[in-house]
């Protein structure tokens, strides 16, 4: 699964963090998450 996104939340912070989300299979920008606005609890 791969993110490219306008905002991150809290949920997806965790997939990434658990090995879920990798972005391995993006054409653009693989292994990387892209994101304008990245809202967090910690």
């Amino acid at each position: 699964m791969g993110v490219h996104s306008g905002s991150i939340r809290d949920p997806i912070i965790g997939l990434i963090e658990k090995g879920v989300i990798t972005n391995r299979k993006k054409t653009i920008l693989p292994d990387k998450v892209v994101c304008t606005t990245l809202l967090g609890t910690d």
